[in-house]
């Protein structure tokens, strides 16, 4: 029962006990949180791995005694991320987004105290929470984990992802559910947020706030780009403009800098005035009406004077790729007898 109640929460586990095989809640109001470590990726690739695993080991520990302590549920740890859940039972129905936010907190205190290897100077987390309908179950028979899905999922980790170090950065609708938080609250501002489109967020004032409102008013704000891609510094690719949905020739991929995700999903974005015309975007023009034209009527004429090669060759060749012979090559072969 002990060990049951470690993997799933109580209420699910005495559901499982009394014969229910199929777990499937819904549920109108949870909240998510998302964390991960600053710069993991770099971390690992200078320190050794039994350090590596030490770290996150001491950090994870601290992590899951906090959950009890707030009453809030862990989902599940991946990789350098940890995944925090309340509000789907009734013990947190009615306060989930206080409890998590407590558990925000409590785990930037408690990444001061993990004990860092040689080679690493400072530990820090980005902290991203939304709330909002969620779905969730029992999936598996093998290690089985009480998961959520839905937006919300998405949206939280979208909220850690385009976060800031030692920062608790919430969705508005988290927001409005904390406003009663003796911190208080500045709003970050309306952006683009990666598959959800503009979004007003909030930091919580405590952390390294300031820090970040310091960062967004330096470059004039800041754009999404993919974590862990190169970032393009000084170089603004225009919002209007999806490089996706372009042809191949208009494609232009960003210049190649170095790796640095210390600042979650963001970088530079629309130039600020006063830094003048440096950073202003250089795009090659894409080819004009004429110009495009007229290289379509080079690669028609191309096209038959490939076919006029082949004729004479006394073949002709298909799209398909079967040939046909030509009436040149009936009239020979008749010839021949």
């Amino acid at each position: 029962n002990e060990l049951l109640g470690k993997i799933l929460p109580l209420h699910v586990a005495q559901r499982l006990k009394q014969g229910e095989t199929m777990v499937s809640d819904s549920h109108d109001q949870v909240t998510i949180l998302f964390s991960d470590v600053v710069g993991f990726t770099q971390m690992a690739a200078k320190i050794h791995t039994a350090d590596l695993i030490t770290l996150l080991n001491d950090m994870f520990t601290k992590f899951d005694r906090l959950v009890d302590l707030h009453g809030v549920y862990k989902v599940e740890t991946i990789g350098d991320a940890y995944m925090v859940a309340a509000g789907h039972e009734a013990l947190s129905k009615k306060d989930h987004c206080t409890r998590v936010f407590n558990m925000a907190k409590s785990m930037m205190e408690a990444c001061k105290t993990v004990e860092l290897p040689e080679g690493v100077t400072q530990l820090e987390i980005r902290i991203g929470i939304h709330s909002g309908p969620a779905y969730a179950g029992v999936v598996g028979e093998k290690c089985p984990r009480y998961c959520f899905f839905g937006d919300t999922v998405n949206t939280a980790s979208r909220m850690e992802s385009n976060g800031f170090p030692m920062c608790i950065h919430v969705s508005a609708s988290a927001q409005q559910l904390l406003q009663h938080v003796p911190e208080g609250w500045v709003e970050f501002g309306t952006r683009e947020i990666k598959g959800k489109g503009a979004m007003t967020t909030y930091l919580a004032k405590i952390g390294a706030w300031t820090a970040a409102l310091a960062k967004r008013d330096s470059v004039g704000g800041l754009s999404p780009h993919p974590r862990g891609a190169r970032r393009a510094t000084g170089f603004v690719r225009p919002p209007s403009r999806d490089a996706s949905c372009e042809p191949p020739h208009q494609r232009h991929s960003l210049p190649d800098t170095r790796l640095d995700d210390t600042w979650g999903e963001f970088d530079h974005v629309t130039p600020s005035p006063s830094r003048g015309p440096e950073l202003a975007p250089h795009w090659p023009p894409a080819p004009s009406r004429e110009a495009s034209a007229e290289s379509s009527v080079g690669r028609i004429r191309s096209s038959e004077s490939s076919i006029a090669r082949q004729r004479s060759g006394g073949l002709s060749r298909i799209a398909s790729g079967f040939e046909y012979p030509t009436s040149e090559s009936f009239g020979s072969a008749e010839e021949g007898g």
